[in-house]
């Protein structure tokens, strides 16, 4: 498994020899990818990635949650964030994962439309989910005692979806690109999903 920089940030004001050898595998991580280039191909136009990693952080079981967007092939947004809400399960981690993935897909959509054309926002973003209950609980509004304790701001999805800003699709987890940014893989799944969003080696 790989180094976990985000983990590992939180305990800069007290590092102790456990993080000074996690460290030392980030080094060696960075090392290794020094060659590695972010690349784009000629067709395939945007399409978005989310993944959560739930209860992910062992001392406050806030879940990770990620999501990387592509134009033709390469990646041109991604984020990586712990969640401020602990997650009552796996679905809602990815549901509000979802949410923070709708709200980069919009921005990106404008942004798009007044570099090339406002046409692009005749078009909905296409994000690729690796959870089945996620995507029910945005499609299906009625499922309201499972989703009555979310907070509000999260609900937002809903609304995205409806007015066919986006698009939602299942995407399985060994083909999901967004599970780089919610934990540490090992190598031979880092390259892959690196390879999928346009980074590799030259």
């Amino acid at each position: 498994m790989g180094p976990c920089p985000q983990c590992l940030s939180q305990y800069l004001q007290n590092p102790g020899r456990p993080h000074w050898e996690q460290a030392k595998r980030a080094i060696r991580y960075l090392k290794g990818t020094r060659e590695w280039r972010l690349t784009f191909g000629s067709t395939g136009g945007v399409e978005g990635f989310t993944d959560a990693n739930w209860g992910n952080d062992v001392d406050h079981r806030h879940s990770i949650c990620g999501y990387v967007f592509t134009l033709n092939g390469g990646a041109i947004s991604w984020s990586s964030k712990k969640q401020s809400v602990v997650a009552l399960s796996s679905t809602e981690a990815e549901y509000i994962g979802i949410t923070h993935a709708a709200k980069e897909a919009i921005w990106v959509r404008h942004l798009l439309s007044e570099l090339y054309s406002p046409r692009v926002l005749e078009f909905p973003v296409t994000i690729h989910c690796d959870n089945r209950s996620a995507i029910e609980l945005v499609k299906n509004a009625t499922f309201h005692s499972r989703t009555k304790h979310i907070a509000i701001r999260y609900h937002y999805i809903r609304e995205a979806f409806d007015d066919g800003v986006i698009v939602l699709t299942h995407r399985g987890t060994d083909d999901m690109p967004a599970d780089m940014f919610t934990k540490a893989l090992i190598r031979a799944k880092l390259s892959k999903f690196s390879y999928s969003v346009g980074v590799s080696s030259i």
